[in-house]
């Protein structure tokens, strides 16, 4: 009986001891062709992507059926196709046990749709832009592929669709930044499409800008980083003195629809008698005006009072000066040494002061509000033109730094508590197209 017992101890310790020696053995690993290739239909000579997304693979070969290049052994490879068809691909991928597995991939290859959207030469002004209330006609230029089908959308246009393959739109209000417009088009035969997209200024062309590389709009107050100075002088007081950020900021709800304005604010500034904050050294995105050419200037200001409104005015005087130690301190980037950086090619050269346009409701603008019925609406609009002078040197080159000093009065307005300003542009009034 004891002998029985040993054989059955001795069977189950070397069955253990099998199953043992099979759990240590190495799995063997399971290999697969992943791949990424492009979906939906090809165009004719245009350049598509195909990757090799399999692991452990020590070789692989990519053949394309009238493809350039035919083959390849890169993981990744673009390539282009010569003539419309279903096109066969194929990827054979070698592991590093020798194994060697293939696919088979199905392209589909259609004659390509080219073009570029254009707009008729006679409703742009000698600029390229669009004239604001006149009837622009929108068409696919040098169109190839025979699309039977458009679909077409216009930003802040009139339509604001259109399914015409050259629709006439009518854009009544100015864009600055450019009017974005689309254009999809297809074909119904085999589904083949391609969409376009353009944008085009529309009204008068801006000459001062923002940097959006730099996160910086000293005008619109868009970007996070908006103003240089901000020059206050205390009721009492004739000097003003740069309080910057203490009494400035950039704030939520601008004029006309914006997203942000600036905020100066006057309950902080022991009721400041002006303010003025000035743009000299923001050579980088004033602009340049040439002499003789007219301009216009544009603005929104808002006061807000506790209370009733009471007295207070806003100017401005327009200059030209350009100093080489002229330092943006927001950007940290002096006129004479980093010029070349927002004018390549360009050598630094200084210019005297041009003083024009002053604001003294002739030449320039004085707004002087002394009437509550002006409050009624959110905001207060201005505009006006001036011609440029020739600059103080008398040498024939564009004012290289115009920019104004904005003035804000408000020697009997003991209520107020900031006034907001947007969109302080100057745009250059072009002579219509003949």
């Amino acid at each position: 009986m004891k002998k029985f017992y040993v054989i059955l101890l001795a069977a189950a310790v070397l069955s253990s001891a099998a199953v043992s020696c099979k759990k240590d053995e190495p799995t063997k690993e399971t290999y697969k062709v992943e791949y990424t290739a492009p979906s939906g239909l090809v165009g004719v000579g245009k350049s598509v992507s195909f990757t090799d997304l399999s692991l452990s693979v020590t070789s692989r070969t990519w053949t394309f059926q009238d493809g350039t290049p035919a083959t390849s052994s890169d993981a990744t490879v673009s390539v282009s196709f010569a003539s419309a068809g279903a096109k066969k691909v194929t990827l054979s991928d070698t592991f590093k046990d020798g194994t060697v597995l293939t696919e088979e991939i199905t392209v589909n290859v259609v004659e390509p749709i080219n073009g570029e959207i254009a707009v008729a030469a006679a409703n742009l002004t000698p600029l390229g832009c669009i004239r604001v209330g006149a009837a622009t006609k929108f068409s696919i230029a040098d169109l190839k592929g025979t699309p039977d089908k458009f679909e077409w959308t216009f930003e802040g246009g009139n339509p604001a669709t259109s399914s015409d393959a050259e629709p006439s739109v009518t854009f009544e209000n100015g864009n600055r930044n450019g009017a974005k417009v689309t254009c999809k088009v297809s074909r119904t035969a085999d589904g083949a499409s391609e969409s376009f997209e353009g944008s085009w200024i529309v009204g008068n062309y801006p000459v001062n800008y923002a940097l959006p590389d730099y996160n910086y709009d000293p005008f619109g107050f868009e970007c996070e980083k908006a103003f240089v100075v901000c020059n206050m002088a205390p009721i009492g007081s004739t000097s003003r003195a740069d309080h910057g950020l203490d009494w400035c900021s950039i704030v939520e709800g601008g004029a006309n629809g914006t997203a942000h304005a600036i905020k100066i604010s006057y309950a902080e500034a022991n009721l400041a008698k002006s303010t003025q904050f000035t743009y000299d050294r923001n050579w980088m995105c004033n602009g340049r005006l040439q002499a003789g050419k007219t301009y216009r200037i544009t603005y929104w200001w808002k006061p807000v009072f506790d209370g009733e409104p009471t007295y207070v005015s806003t100017s401005y005087d327009y200059a030209n000066q350009l100093k080489d130690s002229y330092t943006n301190k927001v950007l940290e980037v002096n006129s004479g040494d980093d010029w070349a950086v927002f004018y390549p090619g360009e050598t630094f050269a200084p210019q005297g002061k041009t003083k024009f346009c002053n604001g003294d409701g002739t030449e320039g603008m004085n707004n002087r509000i002394g009437d509550t019925e002006t409050f009624l609406s959110d905001w207060i609009f201005h505009s006006n033109e001036f011609v440029c002078p020739e600059n103080a040197d008398g040498d024939g080159r564009d004012l290289l730094n115009p920019y104004m000093y904005w003035n804000v009065y408000t020697d009997a307005a003991p209520n107020l508590l900031y006034v907001l300003f947007d969109e302080l542009w100057i745009d250059l009034v072009e002579e219509p197209a003949e």
